[in-house]
């Protein structure tokens, strides 16, 4: 066997320390995407759709928003005996959103949310699929000569069971005050499950429809409040000695989601080496999940400084872009209950306050 030798030993053994790239979660702020000052209290009504599908979308909307904590979410049933509301099957009538606008504005509602199902649907489909290949094999006693060899034919066959579950939601928010459209949007989820011989997951087809409307729910709340994203982060592994060893009791704890006690072991290697730039750019990452962007960037200047990474000129940007959105998160926090904003609410241009059916939005 051939020796590494002294400094092939050290390469190895450093690159065992450092491991493979780690990458941790990483929640990041994101800005409503549409911008709906002083509006704070909204009512979700019953969506439109077959059966009691309209009920399901509502239920999901309304418990979205009031996870997401930004509006004031009021109970419809403050609007009864103001309203008579169409039947689950029934597209909604002039009259009927009149009385719900004009009810939401009587008991303070500054907004009401209305809209359709489009699709609630799960498909199903089975499959078997069969597959030949050619299999080339030898052997014999090669010292005297003798070798033999042989092709046969092999057959796979492969049952694929798929279950596609799409749920579509249009929305729209009306202010109570002007009885204009202020906010609409379409949005669409489809959740799938597999089993290739028996191997797999399929969701139950409630489950299913389920999820998927649950995620049409966050993509509402993404659309009219500020939020919180998971992201996916690379960390920087460490090299030999005390520092290194900190790096990684640090990346541990930041895989497992505690950034705060990861923090604390970053310190702690560049107190040990305060040229490491490896714990500079994890505690950069730190410093933005608790909200001090001004940390984090100070930090990753400091580690391109000393080794200017394409990894940490990337992370730079992107810090940089999530920064410009966390602040305008921040600003809608801000603008949301000025009185004086109000009067900024500015109809969307040319949609009408009434669809022409089930899914079908005037423009």
């Amino acid at each position: 066997m051939k020796s590494l030798g002294r400094y092939g030993l050290l390469a190895a053994m450093a690159l065992g320390v450092a491991g493979c790239a780690q990458t941790a979660s990483l929640e990041v702020w994101r800005p409503a995407q549409i911008d709906l000052p002083g509006v704070e209290r909204i009512a979700v009504l019953d969506f439109q759709g077959l059966e009691n599908t309209g009920q399901i979308a509502r239920s999901a909307v309304s418990a979205e928003m009031f996870n997401n904590g930004f509006y004031q979410i009021v109970d419809p049933a403050e609007l009864t005996g103001h309203v008579a509301q169409a039947s689950a099957t029934d597209p909604p009538t002039e009259g009927t959103i009149q009385a719900a606008v004009e009810a939401a504005r009587n008991v303070g509602v500054d907004a009401l949310l209305v809209g359709d199902v489009l699709k609630y649907q799960v498909v199903d489909d089975e499959r078997n699929h069969s597959h030949v290949h050619f299999i080339n094999g030898g052997g014999g006693d090669f010292d005297h000569g003798m070798t033999d060899s042989f092709v046969g034919v092999g057959f796979e066959n492969r049952y694929v069971e798929t279950r596609e579950a799409t749920v579509a939601l249009g929305f729209r928010l009306i202010d109570t005050r002007s009885q204009d459209v202020i906010a609409t949007r379409e949005v669409s989820f489809t959740q799938v499950g597999q089993r290739v011989n028996g191997q797999g997951y399929i969701p139950a087809r409630e489950t299913a429809l389920a999820a998927a409307t649950a995620r049409c729910a966050d993509e509402v709340v993404a659309t009219l409040a500020p939020h919180r994203r998971p992201i996916r982060v690379t960390l920087v592994g460490g090299g030999l000695g005390k520092a290194g060893s900190e790096i990684r009791r640090g990346n541990k704890l930041a895989v497992a989601g505690d950034w705060n006690t990861a923090a604390g072991h970053w310190e702690a290697a560049l107190e040990s080496d305060p040229a490491s730039h490896a714990a500079m750019h994890n505690l950069a990452l730190a410093r933005e999940a608790a909200g001090d962007y001004a940390s984090a960037c100070e930090l990753l200047g400091r580690a391109i400084e000393i080794k200017p990474k394409q990894q940490y000129l990337e992370i730079k940007r992107d810090i940089d872009d999530r920064e410009r959105q966390y602040r305008r998160a921040m600003a809608q926090h801000e603008h949301r209950s000025k009185p004086e904003s109000a009067a900024k609410l500015e109809p969307m241009s040319g949609v009408a306050l009434l669809p022409d059916g089930p899914g079908e939005f005037r423009r």
